[in-house]
């Protein structure tokens, strides 16, 4: 019995349940403070990920010492400095960053970002601007799942489906009589079809 105890001791953390059912999870940082998790979750094996994320990024050297107080901003900020993209892709991040990203994200903790808080940010998109909800969509995106992988956040809350896509929309008008004989005279005479008895309209056979 002795030995089954020892063998399911924790080498690392400690998860306890709560009052409410959740499970709180919390480790000792290198410094020998204690550090809880900004958040509590509904099963152990959840704390207990979460705890394995914290070890690994201790062990890795990408443990950051403020999981629990580093915002938005901050970290993408330090995100953006470390990716290795072309100069003219970073600059497409920075800007989505700056105009759209960080007016409603910026001071907010990571650990603090809720899906129901991007789903808000998505529906408040211009519905004119499909392009930019969706670029600025995927830079989070991007920003929330390296904060999974430095143990900032145990989960990404960016799950809005669809949000990160858009369809081009080709747009055109009807031609007025004026810009149809404008047309018309480009095309070779053997392919004019006369319309009436004034306009004529260029067709092509392939």
């Amino acid at each position: 019995m002795a030995g089954s105890r020892h063998r399911g001791r924790r080498s690392f953390g400690a998860v306890r349940k709560l009052p409410s059912g959740r499970y709180q999870a919390s480790y000792l940082d290198p410094a020998g403070t204690r550090r809880t998790a900004p958040e509590t979750f509904t099963a152990k094996m959840d704390a207990d990920t979460w705890l394995a994320m914290q070890r690994a990024a201790i062990e890795s050297g990408s443990w950051r010492g403020r999981d629990d107080r580093t915002t938005v901003g901050e970290f993408a900020d330090e995100w953006l400095k470390a990716i290795q993209v072309r100069d003219r892709t970073r600059y497409h991040y920075k800007v989505n960053l700056e105009k759209w990203v960080k007016p409603t994200f910026g001071t907010t903790p990571m650990s603090a970002v809720t899906p129901a808080m991007v789903r808000k940010w998505v529906g408040g998109f211009p519905t004119d601007t499909p392009a930019a909800r969706a670029n600025a969509y995927r830079v989070l995106a991007q920003v929330c799942r390296a904060a999974v992988e430095d143990g900032i956040v145990s989960e990404s809350p960016v799950k809005v489906k669809g949000a990160g896509q858009y369809t081009r929309k080709r747009e055109g008008h009807g031609l007025q009589a004026l810009e149809v004989c404008a047309l018309a005279e480009q095309v070779p005479a053997g392919r004019w079809l006369t319309v009436g008895t004034d306009v004529k309209v260029g067709v092509s056979w392939v």
